[in-house]
């Protein structure tokens, strides 16, 4: 046992514990806990440039509200950003905002989201709960440290001059008050990352750290691949596959859309070891957190709307199971009705509080030709067609096939790939009206399949860090737009 780990682990759990006890009550009226959370919002705000705007203090229910307030996209938040960005108080909250945390997808623009102390404390609620539910259910994870993929910061792009700073020093830092030190105390402390821009050096440092600590209990990264990655490393360093942490018991990642073929090797890599799938996450909040063995709404961190596919927007208390919807969220960072565009499925009920599935990006469209496929829709089909071939990929992504008018679908995998796959592929995305057009029309061509070489996860990810994006923030997808991935993946070929 680490001593100095366990005590710092010991006085976190006590300070999680009411947050947990609160989530529990809560869970049985979520109703009752989103209402009180959009309450404090509108009184708190109410003076702001925003509340005045859209008559904040006249607003007495939930009608009300819908009625004021329309929902947004990041990019109607511009105006505002930029009154704060040039040091402009009282514009979306009362709170300062202390920074920036920019934010972009595997294809989007970078986007700065406002972080006040508000968000950051609704942040702590999630993480919490879910601590403070990790530790009861397995008091060993206490006695020793804890590593949290800590990540080198990306490349600095051009940026347009702003009085409030951009961007957390450590991925640490989200969280920030008492729960940030006490953490700090119970982590896996790294050398300086800052100064690390070949990605082999961070994973090589990463690795020696690592071995250098026998009383690793809990590893908490973002996807498997990662996490894969990371075993890859040691096992070079020790040339053995003995895991090196005889105390590890648990490795939290992401569980859902395309992570979840992944979770097999992982298992398969840390033989015992509980794999817990992560609850939703984004720059913006906490969505969902792991809690009662499943991964129910964060009621007491944001407050929640849900949009269907007919367009009718709902409040979490009335989410029917199995049906999906697109989030929208209201933080006290200052995003009103913001729609996040994540797609999820309703998965069942903690209690009473709605569980959910992520299944993708509602934004991250394809339209080469007309054929608008989605990034659910895709994650779907290759869901179906791997399966249904006998598949387990490391890593698959449909993207454009350079400049040619049609798709490549990228995969690695250690099973052997069926001669027809790219064929029962683009039949099943031929279930899609709009693609199967274009293909009647012969404006695309059959999808391509290209086994990559070596380890696409990393390829995928160095792509992205030199783009500047953080290598903590990178999720894999299952459809990307870029144009240039034939070159990259040849690359490493």
């Amino acid at each position: 046992m680490n001593a100095p780990a366990a005590i710092a682990n010991a006085a976190w759990f006590a300070s999680c514990l009411p947050e947990y006890l609160g989530y529990r009550r809560a869970s049985r009226r979520p109703e009752a806990a989103q209402q009180n959370l959009l309450s404090q919002y509108l009184r708190r705000n109410a003076a702001t440039r925003f509340g005045r705007e859209h008559s904040f203090e006249k607003i007495r229910d939930y009608d009300d509200w819908v009625g004021a307030v329309p929902v947004r996209r990041y990019e109607d938040y511009g105006d505002w950003i930029a009154r704060i960005a040039s040091g402009e108080q009282n514009v979306l909250t009362v709170d300062n905002v202390r920074l920036f945390e920019p934010s972009s997808g595997s294809s989007g623009a970078e986007k700065w989201i406002p972080y006040t102390d508000s968000l950051q404390r609704e942040l702590r609620r999630a993480v919490a709960a879910w601590i403070c539910g990790l530790f009861l259910g397995d008091p060993a994870l206490g006695g020793g440290r804890a590593y949290w993929s800590l990540t080198p910061p990306a490349p600095r792009p051009e940026r347009p001059a702003s009085a409030v700073p951009i961007g957390f020093d450590d991925d640490t830092a989200y969280l920030g008050g008492i729960a940030q030190r006490l953490l700090g105390r119970a982590l896996v402390s790294l050398p300086d990352l800052a100064g690390i821009e070949d990605d082999d050096d961070f994973w090589r440092m990463t690795a020696r750290t690592l071995l250098d600590c026998p009383d690793l209990r809990l590893i908490s990264a973002w996807h498997p691949s990662f996490v894969l990655l990371l075993r890859e490393k040691v096992r070079e360093q020790t040339g053995t596959d003995t895991l090196p942490w005889p105390g590890l018991r648990l490795i939290s990642c992401w569980g859902d859309a395309q992570a979840a073929s992944v979770l097999p090797d992982l298992q398969a890599a840390f033989p015992g070891i509980t794999i817990q799938p992560k609850g939703l996450l984004a720059t913006e909040g906490a969505i969902t957190i792991p809690f009662g063995g499943n991964r129910p709404l964060a009621i007491r961190s944001h407050f929640f709307e849900f949009e269907d596919e007919t367009g009718t927007v709902s409040p979490s208390w009335v989410l029917q199971d199995g049906a999906e919807y697109a989030v929208i969220l209201t933080t006290g960072g200052g995003l009103y009705r913001y729609a996040l565009r994540d797609r999820v499925r309703v998965t069942g009920f903690y209690r009473t509080t709605p569980c959910l599935e992520f299944l993708g990006k509602a934004d991250n469209v394809s339209d080469l030709r007309g054929e608008k496929i989605s990034e659910d829709f895709v994650g779907a089909c290759l869901a179906s067609v791997l399966d249904n071939a006998g598949v387990r990929p490391l890593f698959a992504m449909l993207a454009p096939d350079g400049d040619k008018p049609r798709y490549c679908l990228f995969i690695e995998s250690r099973d052997p790939l069926p001669a027809e796959l790219s064929d029962h592929l683009d039949r099943s995305l031929r279930s899609g009206y709009h693609y199967n057009l274009c293909r009647e029309l012969g404006q695309l061509q059959p999808v391509r399949v290209l086994r990559t070489e070596g380890n696409a996860y990393r390829t995928y990810t160095r792509a992205l860090v030199s783009d500047g994006m953080r290598l903590g923030d990178i999720k894999p997808t299952p459809l990307n737009r870029r144009r240039d991935w034939p070159q990259l993946f040849a690359a490493n070929r």
